[in-house]
């Protein structure tokens, strides 16, 4: 009694720091660009419109985050709305840290120090501090992912127990509604399960009804996903290699940090072998989940693992889009990231740990090796064969949907840096005179470089620089003429574009304000922002 007491003060002293972390700091930077689409889909008029205003992402942290911004955001100040629409990614992911500690304690084989020390890991890891202040869907992938991983095998134990399939179906239902990645982790749950319910199908057909129920509670959303296909894919990671080795990184460093030390002066010959270390320590730890919890099925991690990264890479190599294998994508992966490091950390931390005690986890992997080989290898042909005749089928029915997308990942001083929109604002206000015009260039219909630069304090007169009017510039003078002619002086705020694109917005107003005053940057892993002062040419 006195050790489960233990146990639990331990997880509560864990849930507390992890808590702590995510919820400090929520409006220390501004939101960025793809986090305003999320206040700018979540605050639409009607509940209705937030619920359809995207079919590239589920309506689940849309209801939340209006929900927050309802009760605590504050549209009238500058930067009112940051906390309301960062809380909800935060109280996701301290929620996950219980379920976190529960998974990896049922997948270790009962052992609570594997649990409490995944449940630490994931409370001080960078990548889940960032993506728990961050307004967008990743931090309920962690929480959902874990939750279904630890009640899979719970079913299994009890496969007629009403309880057991209602939380699996929960945690599979909210998970399909909080990102469509998440249908992997349906699909290959499943799949684990198949050989249990393959061996008895007469008394174990029930076992598949969580993701029955699931599914079919998805499917009006599935149905409207397929009347609303949005053209995202995007190859703003250039290739394969370069997504594994971010992906490897960012497990460890979070997902600026990876961004930081790909784009540092340092280079591959820095960064490919931290990363290669990074999979490498990973692997390690899997191994050893492997051979010492093979009793309570640990293959099923070994499969989920495997299967998921391999299906992503197919999916990337496959031409559809690049951005399958990016990490965040692969969210869901991030529980057995912390069971593999926290079954390593015990494993090292054990006081038999020796020779005698490494050649005996020898001897378990050779004995052992045919029953994983045996079981992966059938499940692993079946997935490729399916994942194959889906991508077979796939490339003729939809249409590719990549871009020519260069996105540029500058190293920066600080980690964990966003987009800088808020101290471009306070510097445009404070550096503008009486009649400066502000011009925005803004790439995409939600206009949100302008409507999150308007937010963080940017006042009238502004003008927006379109995408259309890169190819015909003289149509951004017929335009705002007026407002030109009007201006002493010009401020061009650029984001989220090439420095070809920056280049030609500059010239283009340049034709009446030649002289460049001053250029200002405000780095971000993001993507830097670039305020550039335009004067009038000095009178004759």
């Amino acid at each position: 009694m006195r050790k489960e007491r233990l146990i639990w003060l331990g997880l509560a002293l864990v849930v507390g720091v992890g808590a702590w972390l995510r919820l400090r700091g929520l409006t220390t930077t501004s939101l960025w660009f793809d986090e305003w689409i999320t206040v700018e889909q979540s605050t639409r008029p009607s509940l209705w419109e937030a619920i359809t205003a995207s079919g590239t992402h589920p309506p689940l942290l849309r209801l939340l985050a209006r929900a927050s911004i309802a009760l605590f955001g504050t549209a009238s100040v500058p930067g009112g709305m940051d906390f309301a629409a960062r809380l909800p990614s935060a109280l996701l992911g301290v929620a996950s840290l219980p379920f976190l500690f529960l998974f990896a304690r049922r997948w270790a084989g009962g052992s609570a120090a594997v649990g409490l020390t995944a449940a630490a890991l994931y409370a001080v890891s960078p990548y889940g501090i960032y993506y728990s202040q961050e307004a967008r869907y990743y931090a309920g992938m962690v929480l959902f992912a874990a939750w279904v991983l630890h009640a899979l095998p719970r079913l299994t134990e009890a496969p007629r127990s009403l309880g057991r399939h209602a939380y699996l179906a929960a945690g599979l239902t909210l998970g399909l509604y909080n990102h469509h990645l998440f249908g992997l982790l349906f699909l290959l749950t499943f799949a684990v399960t198949v050989p249990h319910l393959l061996g008895d199908l007469r008394r174990r057909w029930i076992l598949a009804a969580p993701w029955v129920v699931a599914g079919l509670v998805f499917l009006p959303w599935f149905f409207f996903v397929v009347g609303n296909l949005e053209p995202q894919a995007r190859p703003w990671l250039p290739d394969l290699p370069t997504q594994w080795h971010d992906t490897g990184i960012a497990f460890f460093t979070g997902r600026m940090g990876a961004f930081h030390l790909a784009g540092s002066k340092a280079g591959p010959q820095f960064y490919k072998p931290l990363a290669q270390a990074a999979w490498l320590l990973l692997g390690a730890g899997f191994t050893v989940h492997l051979v010492r919890r093979w009793a309570a099925p640990a293959w099923r991690s070994a499969i989920i693992v495997g299967l998921a990264l391999g299906s992503t890479a197919a999916l990337h190599a496959g031409g559809q889009t690049a951005k399958f294998f990016h990490h965040k994508y692969l969210a869901f992966l991030f529980p057995f990231v912390c069971l593999a490091l926290a079954e390593l950390l015990v494993y090292l931390a054990t006081p038999t740990l020796g020779w005698s005690n490494l050649r005996s986890l020898v001897r378990e992997i050779r004995s052992r090796s045919n029953t994983i080989a045996r079981r992966t290898w059938i499940l692993a042909v079946l997935w490729i064969a399916a994942l194959g005749l889906t991508l077979v089928t796939g490339r003729h029915l939809l249409p590719n949907t990549v871009e020519s997308f260069a996105r540029s990942r500058p190293g920066a001083t600080r980690l964990f840096q966003k987009e800088q929109y808020r101290e471009a604002a306070q510097w445009v206000e404070r550096h503008r005179r009486k009649n400066t015009l502000v011009v925005v260039w803004d790439p995409f219909r939600e206009r949100n470089n302008l409507t999150i630069l308007r937010y963080y304090g940017v006042t009238a007169p502004v003008v927006m620089y379109k995408w259309h009017q890169l190819q015909h510039p003289a149509t951004f003078w017929a335009k705002f003429l007026a407002e030109v002619a009007a201006a002493q002086d010009v401020i061009v705020i650029t984001a989220h574009c090439s420095k070809a694109q920056r280049k030609q917005v500059e010239t283009t107003v340049a034709w009446g304000f030649p002289r460049r005053v001053h250029t200002q940057r405000f780095i971000g892993a993001e993507g830097t922002i670039y305020v550039t002062v335009l004067d009038p040419p000095d009178p004759i």
